[in-house]
């Protein structure tokens, strides 16, 4: 004889239940619609890992004049390979902040902020490619670029004293005041003051 199950027990799945929607009560994410701009600018599309040395354009903001060693670090990354990946903004988010430097940045996808010693390496190493991080914040404004490159050699000895000097005289220019200028570089008021000393 077959068993009847009671009307109001309920059926018992596994692994999930369903609700009135069918959807197993998963909730689905509005799927984000592009502007056909942002799609050309290339935003809210995951940047890739790495890319060709060709695609990468030198900061001409960059506060160093010279490239001391390079032999060296491409020596390194020969032989050890690329350890920290350079930090760049994309073309059209550095173009936004300066829409001059257009011929400088000539047909590369990406602006270089943190890293160009490495590209320059790279290129006289040989390589083909260089892993990236992309951070459009960094080029916000003429300052924020200018900015975020001296923060990333102000602690390389490596980087001559006036090229320092040279470049937070402009964020002075900037900020208004070699304190401020002092707080954002994370470093002293003396040490700024003693830097644009050599300008003198």
């Amino acid at each position: 004889m077959r068993e009847t199950k009671p009307k109001n027990q309920e059926r018992v799945t596994r692994g999930f239940t369903l609700d009135e929607d069918g959807q197993g009560g998963k909730q689905v994410a509005p799927r984000r619609v592009r502007t056909r701009q942002q799609i050309m600018n290339g935003e809210g599309k995951r940047p890739p890992a790495s890319v060709p040395l060709a695609e990468l354009a030198h900061n001409p903001f960059n506060p160093r004049d010279e490239y001391t060693d390079i032999e060296e670090t491409a020596q390194s990354l020969r032989t050890r390979g690329q350890i920290q990946p350079v930090t760049v903004a994309r073309r059209a988010a550095f173009l936004r902040a300066h829409p001059d430097q257009e011929e400088l940045v000539g047909a590369a996808e990406y602006v270089v902020i943190d890293g160009n010693r490495r590209l320059k390496a790279a290129s006289a190493a040989g390589l083909s490619e260089l892993r990236i991080d992309v951070n459009d914040d960094l080029a916000a404004s003429a300052a924020d670029i200018l900015e975020s490159a001296l923060i990333a050699n102000v602690h390389r000895v490596d980087v001559p004293p006036l090229d320092q000097a040279k470049a937070i005289q402009q964020l002075v220019g900037v900020h208004g005041s070699q304190g401020k200028v002092a707080k954002r570089l994370g470093k002293t008021p003396a040490w700024v003051s003693q830097r644009l000393a050599l300008l003198e």
